[in-house]
């Protein structure tokens, strides 16, 4: 919808435009800078005595920002954004109610930390976007900052990105990865195409509410950081933004994406009453799968504690090997959850176990039988003490060998 022109030419928004240009979205946020500030002036929109409202919807797969949005261009959005205490990047079309989805502006929105940049440099850092935008190719998407905290979406801060397991769809165990049981795809949010596996969920003490418990989910540093040096104490490090980890990374989610695309085209194509239930089930998966397109809408939330390298003393080594001392990495980084979001148990799903695999496993432990869940879901329940991972209870009969069976599940080996 065209906006009224004004009268009088602002180097910076009014502050009229930074409290009601977004009138209307959930979490009323504030305009800090638009690049197309002075190309298209802005003025309220009154209809039926009241402000228009605008709305957020995802862009849709067939945008031509979709393809471009890569690497390269993410990492020069984040160089321009570098000296700010920017909290999320996004890709989504707001415009008003009345407008439909494809009428609604495809925007880059930033988010900043409320009153941490000057709307005047706000101006030239939208417009530095911009111009990357139109560098990459991608014309006709401008670039709008806003203050605003870090939520988990966009969209809906109530939004679920993980699904129960047993409406995964498809009955495929290829969709696990929108289920919160272990194991799953994870990238963090600055870095979407590295991607790492969900590891366990856990309780710790809040670092700011004594005697309060969070919930955390466990994963590699690596994952959540390039550099063996960084580091999360839990504390903010000089207005540094969070790193926020999402589920499922990019490449995962392109590939069910693609997947669900392509059985929904096939159903449709070969409809018949018998195939309606699984037409159904794919479409259902596919309007889930169009609510995850940006990065916010995955996030599961911040890493609070990842520890960088640290120097030890390795007992024996000779002084002319820096005095023993060497570098090693806890690979391991702590995300903070939204505790209702996630259940509290530990599952990991196996599916159906074939008797061959049972028996291999089994092999020779008659006293320490394994029997699969009837449901294929595993529950962890504790933790292995550490006197057994080194002293094992478990013999086996055929070997003379006490020994522990471990399995996993990851993102890309699947359970092994």
């Amino acid at each position: 919808m065209a906006q009224p022109a004004s009268s009088t030419r602002l180097t910076t928004p009014s502050e009229q435009e930074r409290s009601q240009y977004y009138y209307g979205l959930p979490s009323q946020p504030k305009l800090v800078a638009r690049s197309n500030f002075h190309e298209m002036p802005w003025a309220p929109i009154v209809q039926g005595q009241h402000l228009l409202r605008k709305r957020i919807t995802n862009i849709g797969s067939g945008h031509p920002l979709v393809t471009k949005y890569n690497a390269d261009l993410q990492h020069r959005l984040i160089g321009v954004l570098s000296s700010t205490k920017w909290t999320s990047i996004d890709v989504v079309r707001i415009g008003y109610d009345d407008d439909n989805k494809d009428q609604k502006p495809v925007v880059l929105w930033v988010a900043v930390e409320p009153e941490s940049l000057d709307p005047g440099l706000g101006l030239q850092l939208a417009e530095q976007c911009r111009a990357a935008l139109s560098h990459a190719g991608v014309e006709n998407v401008h670039c709008e900052i806003r203050e605003a905290t870090v939520t988990t979406s966009v969209v809906n801060s109530h939004s679920r990105p993980l699904i129960p397991l047993k409406q995964c769809g498809l009955g495929s165990t290829r969709y696990l990865t929108l289920t919160p049981t272990l194991g799953q795809s994870v990238a963090a949010e600055k870095t979407p195409g590295k991607e790492g596996t969900l590891g366990l969920y856990l309780c710790i003490g809040d670092p700011k509410v004594e005697g309060q418990r969070v919930k955390c989910a466990l994963i590699s540093h690596h994952v959540a950081y390039d550099d063996d040096q960084d580091s999360c104490m839990r504390v903010a490090q000089n207005g540094k933004p969070q790193t926020r980890i999402m589920v499922p990374g990019d490449a995962t989610l392109k590939k069910i994406v693609d997947e669900v695309t392509a059985t929904v085209a096939f159903w449709s194509e070969h409809s018949s009453p018998d195939s309606a239930n699984a037409l159904h089930k794919a479409q259902r998966l596919q309007a889930h799968l169009s609510t995850l397109s940006t990065k916010s809408s995955r996030c599961i939330g911040p890493v609070i504690y990842s520890p960088a390298r640290m120097p030890e003393k390795i007992p024996g080594m000779a002084a002319s090997d820096d005095d023993g001392e060497v570098q090693w990495l806890p690979d391991y980084a702590l995300v903070r959850l939204d505790g209702t979001r996630f259940g509290d148990s530990n599952q990991v799903f196996l599916g159906t176990l074939g008797d061959d695999v049972v028996n291999k496993l089994n092999h020779g432990f008659l006293n320490h039988y394994f029997t699969p869940p009837s449901d294929g879901i595993l529950r962890l329940r504790q933790t292995v003490p550490l006197e057994e991972i080194t002293s094992p209870v478990a013999k086996n009969m055929y070997t003379d060998e006490y020994l522990l069976r471990v399995g996993k599940r990851g993102r890309s080996t699947g359970l092994t």
